[in-house]
């Protein structure tokens, strides 16, 4: 989308060593955008050297389009899929065990996105290979031998019920207005095939009935959060996807969530959690898959490993098992445990004024007060 040859002088072409050579490397290439035809800059990977000087923001491409990154060799048979020439490419799927929860650990914006939609059905993977259009049973084929052979056997044969927990918990607000319905939670609750029983423990769980009769598009990111997470956890299902399901809560509501999720494990049913939080992953999780790689670029999806090894290898930046360092340093807390303190003066600047903000079935009372301007770290708590 950054890449614009119409407003540029091909700067990445001109600075291209292979070019320079009266080799090709860089060109510009016709490429269909939806329902117009435009004009983009295309690499040839395998004439590349990996210089990376038409990425350089001087000299190079002005617009910052180009990513050079060099992907492990030993990779290149394991790519699932990729978002066209030049575009981000995921290596390897997660494997999903009946009986068990699987969790995701990795920055975001390596895969995790493209995963949770191939795992559901949502996007076909092709394998970057552009030519072709992969038949179900193609892919069915290409997973033979793998662990995940029979869940995709399974998914593309309609066999699977998938309940997934969106990541975007405003996205059911947006969904909300963009269709005019007014509804509250009750009613949208109501409106969902959900397993009533269960239903009801789940309410109770995540404290839902205090705001049963609350608008949807008034709900707090909190309150979406339960919602979203409560509908996902009363649906009945072959496969559970939970994308995020601890932001905006606190460490309460978390382990609330997390119980309740273990609380799914079945012989039956595939259970996949993807969360920032380790101590909530630790606790969901019977063993996880490491994302790493650059955003953007490509992802990587690591072997399974247990749990408490997983995590610890995460904060290494090192998988000995794949003799792979993902990150350059590992991650460490240095605690301060010098007793010399400053003196803390009374810097108090900032006056604000006691209020009420009033909602449907909800009040806002706020108490007059200051905020130090200078020096303070001020955190709100409840």
């Amino acid at each position: 989308d950054k890449c614009r040859p119409n407003k540029c002088n091909f700067e990445c072409g001109l600075i291209c060593p292979v070019n320079r050579q009266k080799k090709e490397c860089v060109r510009i290439i016709d490429i269909e955008d939806t329902t117009v035809k435009k004009k983009i800059a295309s690499i040839v990977e395998d004439a590349c050297i990996g210089c990376g000087l038409c990425a350089k923001p001087v000299g190079g491409c002005p617009f910052g389009a180009v990513s050079i990154v060099n992907v492990p060799t030993e990779l290149s048979n394991d790519i699932i899929n990729r978002y066209g020439r030049n575009g981000f490419r995921l290596y390897r799927m997660p494997v999903l065990k009946q009986g068990k929860v699987l969790g995701f650990i990795g920055q975001n914006g390596i895969g995790k996105t493209t995963i949770v939609q191939i795992l559901t059905g949502k996007i076909k993977p092709n394998f970057e290979d552009f030519d072709n259009t992969y038949s179900t049973d193609s892919i069915i084929n290409k997973f033979k031998g793998s662990e995940m052979h029979k869940y995709m056997t399974k998914l593309y044969n309609n066999e699977l019920k998938i309940s997934v927990k969106p990541q975007h918990v405003e996205s059911l607000i947006s969904f909300v207005k963009s269709k005019g319905f007014d509804y509250t939670v009750k009613e949208y609750l109501n409106l969902r095939s959900l397993n009533k029983s269960r239903l009801d423990k789940i309410i109770e769980d995540l404290e839902l009935s205090s705001i049963l009769e609350s608008k949807i598009i008034f709900l707090s990111g909190g309150e979406l959060q339960r919602l979203l997470c409560a509908i996902t956890l009363a649906s009945d299902a072959d496969v559970y996807i939970f994308d995020e399901p601890t932001n905006y809560l606190d460490v309460r509501q978390r382990l609330n969530i997390a119980k309740l999720i273990r609380e799914l494990i079945d012989n039956d049913k595939y259970i996949a959690v993807i969360e920032h939080d380790l101590s909530i992953l630790d606790f969901i999780s019977d063993y996880i898959c490491i994302l790493y790689g650059v955003p953007g670029a490509y992802g990587i999806v690591s072997h399974p490993l247990s749990t408490s090894n997983g995590i610890n290898i995460y904060f290494d930046g090192y998988i000995p098992g794949e003799n792979m360092r993902f990150r350059q340093s590992e991650y460490s807390i240095t605690l301060n445990t010098s007793e010399n303190t400053d003196i803390v003066y009374d810097t108090s600047k900032i006056q604000y004024n006691g209020g009420k903000i009033v909602y449907p079935n909800y009040e806002l009372h706020i108490e007059s007060g200051n905020i130090p301007r200078e020096g303070s770290i001020n955190i709100i708590m409840g």
